[in-house]
């Protein structure tokens, strides 16, 4: 059961469904949603200056910073402020990025006016005119621990430390593609640039280390729209083309899609992981995609729930845990998830103790149950392989012969336990 919560310029209107769901995928087990509250702002119904919401950020007073098509949006939750080309220092509405640091400053990317720095009363500009800054176009913007600021443009990576700006470029890196679409800092400082067809770019500093389909590092795709962290400090990507995938360490990549997971398609276009770890995941034409580790998928569509569109470019949370998507036609959503019974997983995960590994031609594990339902072994993109079994009891024996060397992961399922492991064939 789901509730549609509509603002409107007198009196707020709720409706009352029952959610209904449409997909069931092999390899999940769906959680349910009882009371799902949405709220849609648009152009009609609130001040939100334009319906195409590309990026989304949340102040350390709650207050919601959207980015649009048509300027750039303050909310909390009372009360809109917008700031435009006629109000404001900004010379470009087209708002391509978001990020606010620890003093709550305000960094706003735009297409072609370049960065600005809003500290609530004064406008700073930095474009290649007066600054450091390769380009006008600013796609993404991120601030490290120390307060150095990170830049990506589409003529490369920036890095201004309030006193000196040094750029990475194909010409004098190792950068595959100057476009560099998103950037994420991680708790250590590491630097984490995805880029437009060229891989992603990794730094702590001054060193570049890039990892591309062309230079054998075994990534699922060279083009990255967004990047998150969970809270093991593992990557994941939104690709257009692969999915999601992450690092699990040590270039141990995973890819999940449509053909090996509970993804419904092999695209996305943005990835939120919330402190609990939960996955949202955006994409063009499928709606909101929800993962709750190890495998709950859930699906909120134009179809099956009260979204009012299914292209989404940007999903966060505020501080008070409400979900916030910006869709590209129909404005800015709010989603009050009912989670108090939707996330009793009928399975829990634990990890495999197999042996020996690396192994040559068996691996052998123990298991916690007697009868599993299903034993899979896959590689770090997803496809998956067949192998011969044999059991003794709670001895596993797996016949690896006609595996070739490389990294595999093998995910045992029971009746109310998942167990999975990584091990090398060599």
């Amino acid at each position: 059961m789901r509730y549609l919560k509509i603002i409107g310029s007198q009196n707020s209107r709720y409706m009352k469904h029952f959610l209904l769901f449409n997909l069931l995928i092999c390899l999940s087990c769906f959680s349910v949603t009882a009371q799902d509250i949405w709220t849609i702002y648009n152009e009609q119904n609130s001040s939100l200056p334009n319906n195409t919401v590309r990026v989304l950020a949340v102040d350390q007073l709650n207050r919601k910073w959207v980015g649009t098509d048509f300027g750039l949006a303050v909310f909390n939750d009372t009360i809109w402020t917008v700031y435009n080309t006629q109000n404001s220092a900004l010379t470009d509405n087209l708002i391509r990025a978001l990020y606010i640091d620890q003093q709550n400053t305000v960094w706003v990317g735009t297409l072609s006016g370049g960065l600005y720095e809003f500290d609530g009363t004064n406008w700073t500009n930095f474009t290649p005119v007066n600054s450091g800054i390769p380009d006008y176009c600013v796609r993404s913007v991120a601030v490290d621990s120390v307060g150095r600021k990170w830049i990506g443009t589409v003529e490369g990576l920036a890095m201004y430390n309030d006193t000196t700006w040094k750029v990475w470029t194909t010409l004098n890196s190792d950068l595959f593609s100057n476009n560099i679409s998103c950037i994420k800092v991680g708790r250590d400082n590491r630097i984490t640039a995805g880029t437009l067809n060229g891989g992603i770019a990794v730094t702590y500093d001054t060193t570049l280390t890039v990892y591309n389909r062309n230079n054998g590092s075994g990534i699922p795709d060279n083009t990255s729209l967004q990047i998150a962290l969970d809270s093991a400090d593992h990557y994941w990507f939104a690709s257009p083309a692969a999915g999601v995938y992450v690092d699990w360490g040590n270039l141990n990549w995973q890819m999940f899609n449509n053909n090996n997971s509970g993804m419904p398609v092999s695209a996305s276009t943005c990835i939120f992981i919330d402190e609990k770890d939960r996955q949202y995941i955006g994409t063009e034409q499928n709606g909101l995609i929800k993962r709750v580790m190890p495998d709950s998928w859930s699906y909120f569509t134009t179809e099956n729930s009260d979204l009012p569109e299914n292209w989404i470019h940007t999903i966060i949370k505020d501080n008070n845990g409400l979900l916030w998507i910006g869709t590209h036609n129909s404005g800015l959503v709010s989603l009050q998830e009912d989670i108090s019974n939707n996330e009793k997983l009928e399975n829990s995960i634990a990890e495999l103790k197999v042996y020996p590994n690396p192994a040559v031609d068996h691996l052998f594990f123990e298991l916690a149950v007697e009868n599993p339902e299903k034993i899979t072994i896959f590689d770090l993109i997803g496809k998956q392989y067949e192998v011969s079994i044999i059991q003794f009891g709670n001895l596993i024996q797996l016949n690896l012969s006609g595996l070739n060397k490389g990294t595999y992961i093998i995910e045992m399922k029971g009746q109310k336990l998942i167990q999975k492991a990584l091990f090398v064939k060599s």
